[in-house]
């Protein structure tokens, strides 16, 4: 059964600036048994949300602009990097449903 929206909720946009209340953003793990190091993630990553520590990725932690695209999770070439969670909007784009995390396809 779907939810409706209220008349105020349709005139509220999304906003990049409050991230907590208007929506949460993706979260991408990394199997670090699996990682050899070599970048192709960080350099993928369209909203830059990923950088090398230690020479092992991870996401920047005071920056959350991860928009679970499935870039670096599809170049990663021995398949250690999963999708936790898709971005997810509150309000207008609220029922946009692209159902379970999976591994995006290959080329």
């Amino acid at each position: 059964m779907p939810e409706y929206l209220t008349r105020k909720q349709k005139k509220k946009y999304e906003s990049y600036l409050n991230i907590d209340e208007d929506m949460v953003m993706g979260v991408v793990s990394f199997d670090y048994e699996k990682c050899k190091g070599c970048r192709f993630c960080v350099e993928a990553c369209v909203s830059a949300g990923l950088e090398m520590a230690d020479k092992k990725p991870r996401m920047i932690l005071d920056r959350p602009v991860c928009i679970a695209c499935g870039d670096c999770s599809a170049l990663c070439p021995e398949n250690a990097i999963t999708i936790e969670r898709f971005q997810q909007f509150n309000f207008k784009y609220r029922f946009l449903d692209r159902g379970e995390p999976a591994m995006p396809r290959r080329f």
